[in-house]
């Protein structure tokens, strides 16, 4: 039936199929057209986190597949061993099913927009500062035993400075993940020094600590080319001062994407020009075209129309395993050498894009609900996803006092899972976020003593988005 109808089907369909999740999505606002006007809309709500995902990923997308006549490469990069006309249209109805059942599940989650009255958590000066200093002696060292784990130092000359870098172990290429816990401690030593300056102490010297937090934080996710890191970090960063501090303009967060795309396409190069010998591979503006339009990140309509073309016909249901894989995921492989392949992304990458090297092709939220349960998983599992990112913004932000530096911590990190997980996989998101929350709410037990004041003139918001 979908060939028959695809088959009829112009490029101005495809281009409004691609828009209407955008429309779907909106109903989320809940505000009249004219009070929208006379107020300023919560960007960092996920309603717009996942809009501005889906405006990139599908939207966008769509656009230049079926109007820029992309070369064979970039297709091939972004759709597997198919063309957009063959298979994009029920990607397209995944995705706006997915979106339908996600916008539901938002709706149906109501809530009073009184903020919560318990007592806020007390940061002890002294306590603070000591942690602090302990941790970051503890994040240097594991990110040094992480470079040399991976010899850095020996292959630099080999791999360059930013490359994917792998250990054998047992036969499997392993990224020694349990090393890079390191960069992922000092990411969230960031995260909190963020939430001390921007919500208690807004000195100089707590702004350079901020500076010099960051600076060792970007090391791991740089030398290992580990790209979306840097980005979340920066978003992390952004969302806390947005919260605790003072509205960041919307013309700012646009120009905070503009910067990160650039960083995406130079590294991008970087990565390039470390698997290419006969040829020199320069930056360039449609660098960063190819890597923000023509590479599977966003909610990527590449991707889930080439998870639907495959499954079950050629490839079998996983019945529920990418996500259960999540039990065993924080197992090293080191203590476990016949370890199963724990990211979803490996998978699709070889049995749907069909590549032979190491690289993964990460689903999404919808690739992966198709591919473990078909249509009905699809519906459902957004659905879900949708009213648990609604319970996340109204616990943390819409409930949040201002001056409580623990729920403002929480979202910075929440709400890039929220967009994370419909770009990448579950189990490299449940992961990614316990490595985070897990330190945060260890340090905050750590130095949290008695009720705190605060900045109350942070912003407030009343979840109206």
């Amino acid at each position: 039936m979908i060939s028959l109808v695809e088959s009829l089907i112009t490029p101005v369909h495809f281009l409004l199929l691609a828009i209407s999740p955008l429309v779907l999505l909106s109903l989320c606002i809940q505000q009249p057209v004219g009070v929208i006007q006379k107020r300023n809309l919560d960007i960092f709500s996920p309603v717009f986190l996942v809009g501005g995902a889906l405006f990139l990923g599908t939207t966008l997308r769509t656009f230049f597949l079926v109007f820029d006549d992309p070369e064979p490469e970039k297709i091939q990069r972004l759709m597997g061993n198919h063309l957009p006309e063959e298979i994009l249209l029920p990607g397209l109805i995944a995705i706006n099913l997915g979106l339908a059942a996600w916008t539901l599940g938002y709706l149906l989650v109501r809530h009073s927009k009184a903020p919560d009255q318990r007592r806020l958590l007390a940061i002890s000066t002294s306590h603070y500062f000591l942690a602090m200093s302990l941790s970051l002696l503890v994040g240097v060292t594991l990110v040094a035993l992480y470079l040399r784990h991976v010899d850095f130092f020996d292959d630099i000359s080999n791999l360059g400075f930013s490359a994917k870098r792998f250990v054998e172990i047992e036969g499997i290429a392993s990224t020694a993940g349990h090393l890079r816990i390191g960069g992922d401690l000092l990411s969230g030593l960031a995260i909190i020094q963020a939430c001390y300056f921007y919500v208690i102490d807004r000195r100089k010297r707590q702004a350079c600590l901020l500076v010099f937090i960051i600076l060792l934080a970007v090391i791991t996710p740089v030398i290992a080319s580990v790209r979306g890191e840097l980005v979340y970090l920066a978003f992390s960063i952004i969302i806390i001062r947005h919260y605790g501090y003072k509205k960041i303009p919307v013309s700012t967060i646009f120009l905070v994407l503009l910067l990160s795309f650039l960083l995406l396409g130079f590294m991008e190069t970087i990565r390039q020009r470390t698997n290419t010998v006969d040829e020199e591979v320069s930056f360039t503006p449609g660098q960063v075209i190819d890597t923000v339009i023509y590479t599977p990140h966003f909610i990527g309509i590449g991707k889930t129309s080439s998870v639907i073309a495959k499954v079950p016909e050629q490839v079998d249901y996983l019945y529920g395993k990418s996500y259960a894989m999540t039990l065993i995921a924080p197992i090293p492989r080191v203590l476990w050498k016949d370890k199963p392949i724990v990211r979803v992304g490996k998978f699709v990458g070889k049995k749907i894009y069909e590549r032979q090297n190491k690289s993964g092709v990460p689903p999404g939220l919808i690739g992966e609900a198709f591919l473990n349960y078909g249509w009905p998983g699809v519906i459902v599992i957004a659905f879900i996803f949708g009213g648990i990112s609604k319970l996340a913004y109204v616990a943390l932000i819409v409930k949040r006092q201002p001056g409580d530096v623990l729920r403002l911590g929480l979202y910075s990190i929440i709400a890039i899972t929220i967009i994370d997980i419909l770009v990448t996989d579950f189990t490299g998101n449940v992961m990614r976020m316990t490595r985070y929350v897990v330190p945060f709410l260890l340090f905050m037990w750590l130095v949290g003593r008695h009720k705190l004041t605060g900045n109350n003139n942070a912003p407030s918001y009343s979840g109206a988005s």
